[in-house]
């Protein structure tokens, strides 16, 4: 972890080497002036920092975690604690240039700081935006928009109509909900246009995720004495595990096979994977050249590694969103049209 927060310190330290004298935030409790919900809309800001003429801010966000990428630009988190801390009370002089960065360095496949640079008229324009949804999702009956990321942590993901109907909508006409699922064919993907592929593959992600969490929570709900209609709780598969510790159990086979068996065969030793033998290496180094900045060990471990490695070219390709950082593999696209035709034009 140590190794993680140094990129974050790294940055906060060069931003104040540009700026002698700028005054830094740090886990700063932020609030929106939200007309609509003045007590509601707030948030605690990780990293501030306003130079000393207050013509430039930065607002910054540690994440530690690997699995998902958090995009920088339109970050909904970090305008909201930018537009709280030039709308409130915060600074004397309004900024010209505001900075938003998200810090993320065990981020897999992206630069492990990003950041977002806008005027304050683009701040302002998006503070306003805020406080029109704000004002929206208080109205009688809030229109429910369904979509990966507002959806992915939501507790409610489960019983939203809205997330149904998306992810039905796709499908057809035919589709009301999901029990006509019981009793209409699902179409042929073949009998849809680049467009429908398009609008199916948008949502699609969405509809796991939405029928996972239906599912898990239909199991807690058969778990607390809820019956779920056509549906039952059934003891697990058991499965054989040793008894004993790994080195007794070994020394137990061996004696049983009467020397027949050695060590090495019932506890073949293997070579660690290149991302363990990654963080091996970035411990190792940082214990033995503890003056190397933690961005100057990654480079030097990456640097060693690519001795040590070979890298093969992929003999498969994977169909992403167009938003995805690698490159377009368009001679495999090319080969592909001879071999599957996509319908141009399918009457729906």
């Amino acid at each position: 972890m140590l190794p993680a927060v140094q990129v974050a310190l790294d940055y906060v330290y060069g931003v104040l080497g540009a700026e002698p004298g700028a005054r830094l935030l740090i886990e700063q409790r932020v609030q929106f002036p939200s007309a609509y919900a003045p007590d509601d809309v707030w948030g605690t800001l990780d990293i501030g920092i306003w130079s000393t003429d207050g013509k430039r801010l930065w607002v910054a966000d540690y994440k530690h975690g690997a699995g998902i990428v958090v995009d920088i630009v339109e970050n909904r988190q970090l305008i909201q604690y930018a537009a709280s801390l030039v709308l409130g009370s915060y600074g004397s002089v309004l900024p010209e240039v505001i900075t938003l960065v998200i810090v993320q360095p065990r981020a897999f496949g992206s630069d492990p700081i990003r950041e977002w640079t806008i005027d304050l008229e683009t701040l302002l324009d998006r503070a306003y935006r805020l406080e029109m949804e704000i004002k929206a999702c208080l109205e009688p009956s809030p229109l429910l928009v369904p979509g990966e990321k507002q959806c992915r942590f939501c507790g409610a993901r489960p019983g939203c109509p809205a997330i149904e109907r998306k992810a039905l909508a796709v499908a057809g006409e035919a589709f009301k909900g999901v029990k006509d699922l019981k009793t209409v064919a699902l179409p042929a993907p073949s009998s849809f246009g680049p467009e429908r592929i398009a609008d199916i593959l948008a949502v699609r992600d969405l509809a796991i995720d939405w029928f996972t969490a239906v599912s898990e929570y239909a199991a807690a709900q058969a778990k607390a004495g809820v019956v779920i209609p056509g549906w039952k709780l059934v003891a697990g598969n058991s499965r054989r595990r040793w008894d004993q510790a790994p080195e007794v159990t070994a020394g137990n086979i061996i004696a049983l096979s009467d020397g027949a068996l050695t060590e090495d065969d019932v506890r073949p030793r293997g070579l660690v994977g290149l991302g363990d033998a990654e963080r091996l290496l970035k411990t190792a180094y940082a214990a033995k050249h503890p003056s190397l900045k933690a961005k100057e060990v990654a480079e030097k471990v990456t640097t060693d590694m690519a001795f040590l490695t070979v890298k093969e070219a992929s003999s498969s390709v994977s169909l992403v969103p167009a938003s995805d950082r690698r490159p377009e593999v368009r001679a495999t696209v090319d080969a592909f049209k001879s071999v599957v035709a996509i319908p141009s034009e399918v009457k729906e």
